[in-house]
C-alpha cells in the first residue's frame, strides 16, 4: 500500500520546518514539495530557496521523507525557429528547464520530479506533429536524469488526461528513468475509472494524487464528486510508493487553511486506506 503524503500546495505561506512538524502532527509519512526552482519565492516552503543539506537534516530530524518534487514543467511549446528547431531538440528550451529541477532533487533528497506533457493541437496533422515533439523532448528530458537517481514522473492531465494515455507516452518515451504519476482528477473528469487507468500504468506508477471535487471546486475527501475510496482501494493492489493529497490552496482562494484541511484529510486517508488493506486481506 502507497504511503501518505500531502503537497506543500495546501501551504504556501508555511516555512519547510512548519509543514513537517504538521506531516508528524498529523500522521504523513512523506511531503512533496511544490517547487518553481532555485529563486522561486511564491512558496515560504520552497526548497529551492534553502540549501539542499539543510532540507535533507530537517527532514532526517523529524523522520519525514521528501515524497518528491511537484513541478509545473511541460514540453508542448511551439518550435522556435519554426524549421531549424526542430534540429535541436537537446537545446529545446523545455529540456534545458529540466536539468536544475533534476539538481535540486539530488540536493534535497527527492526520488523524483514530476513534469506534464501536455496540450496538443486538436487538428489531427499538428497533433500528430507536437507528439512526436513531445517525445522527443522528453527523452532528452529523461536523459538528463541518467544516472541521478532521480526519475521524472509524467503526470496525466492536458490532452493526455487518463492513465492510459500517459502508459502510452511512456512507451514512446522508452526510458527507464520516467515513469508514471497518476491524479485522480483528470482521469475521473475524462470517464476514466480508477481501476482502468492504474491497471494500464502496471508498474510505471510511482505515485497517485488524489484530491475531491465539488462543482469543479476543491472540497473535503469523500464530499465531492471523485471516486476516491474506489481509487484508494485499486492502489493498494499497485506498486504506487506515495498517495499524495492535494489542497489546492495555492491556486484557489478561499479554501480552508491546512491547519483545518491536513488533519481532516489525513483522518479520511488512513481510513480508507485502512478499509482497503481489510478488503485486500479478505
Amino acid at each position: 500500500m502507497a504511503r501518505i503524503a500531502f503537497s506543500t500546495v495546501a501551504c504556501p505561506e508555511w516555512t519547510i520546518a512548519r509543514a513537517l512538524d504538521a506531516a508528524v502532527d498529523h500522521g504523513y509519512e512523506g511531503v512533496e514539495f511544490r517547487t518553481l526552482g532555485y529563486g522561486g519565492g511564491e512558496f515560504a516552503c520552497e526548497p529551492g530557496l534553502t540549501d539542499g543539506a539543510k532540507v535533507r537534516r530537517m527532514l532526517e530530524d523529524r523522520g519525514i521523507e521528501c515524497a518528491g518534487l511537484a513541478t509545473g514543467l511541460r514540453y508542448d511549446q511551439d518550435v522556435f525557429p519554426p524549421v531549424i528547431g526542430y534540429a535541436t531538440p537537446a537545446d529545446d528550451k523545455s529540456v534545458r528547464d529540466t536539468k536544475p529541477f533534476i539538481d535540486l532533487a539530488v540536493a534535497v533528497g527527492a526520488p523524483w520530479v514530476r513534469i506534464f506533457a501536455h496540450t496538443l493541437p486538436e487538428k489531427a496533422r499538428l497533433g500528430r506533429l507536437a507528439r512526436m515533439r513531445m517525445v522527443s523532448r522528453l527523452k532528452y528530458a529523461a536523459d538528463a536524469a541518467h544516472h541521478t537517481g532521480v526519475r521524472l514522473l509524467l503526470e496525466n492531465g492536458g490532452s493526455l488526461p487518463r492513465g492510459a494515455d500517459v502508459a502510452e507516452m511512456l512507451d514512446s518515451v522508452g526510458s527507464n528513468d520516467m515513469a508514471a504519476c497518476y491524479s485522480i482528477a483528470p482521469a475521473a473528469l475524462a470517464g476514466e475509472a480508477p481501476e482502468v487507468g492504474v491497471a494500464a500504468l502496471g508498474r510505471s506508477l510511482y505515485a497517485a494524487r488524489i484530491k475531491d471535487l465539488s462543482g469543479g471546486r476543491p472540497c473535503p475527501l469523500g464530499e465531492g464528486e471523485l471516486p476516491v475510496r474506489a481509487f484508494v482501494d485499486v492502489l493498494g493492489r499497485s506498486p504506487a510508493t506515495w498517495l499524495i493529497y492535494e489542497w489546492d490552496r495555492a491556486w484557489v482562494p478561499g479554501l480552508a487553511g491546512p491547519d483545518e484541511a491536513l488533519p481532516r484529510a489525513s483522518k479520511v486517508l488512513y481510513g480508507l486506506v485502512n478499509g482497503a488493506a481489510r478488503v485486500g486481506a479478505r
